[in-house]
């Protein structure tokens, strides 16, 4: 959030709103062992390599980045919404995450 508001050219007056905002968020480390758990389901299941879980339909490998693997994991183990603007959270909707779409 910070590198788009830099890249906006935010004022001072927006950077320390974005500043009180971001102070508000729950912070969870990424180390924990369920989380890295979640993470390696996530993977395998966008991978469509999930021997045990069952897929829709028509599913089809999603690649996901690395980061928002992490991101989901998180959602998932925090039992929190994930709040997305684009599609890349789309396939776990349901499954591992409880998805909030929004458009910018």
């Amino acid at each position: 959030m910070k590198s788009l508001a830099i890249q906006r050219g935010w004022g001072e007056k927006k950077l320390i709103q974005l500043d009180s905002l971001i102070s508000q968020f729950l912070i969870v480390p990424i180390n924990t062992e369920r989380q890295m758990k979640v993470y390696s389901e996530i993977d395998a299941y966008s991978k469509h390599k999930d021997k045990i879980r069952n897929y829709p339909a028509g599913y089809s490998s999603v690649t996901v980045g690395k980061n928002d693997l992490w991101i989901a994991a998180t959602a998932n183990v925090t039992n929190s919404k994930l709040v997305s603007a684009d599609g890349d959270f789309d396939h776990l909707d349901g499954v591992f995450i409880d998805l909030v779409k929004f458009k910018i």
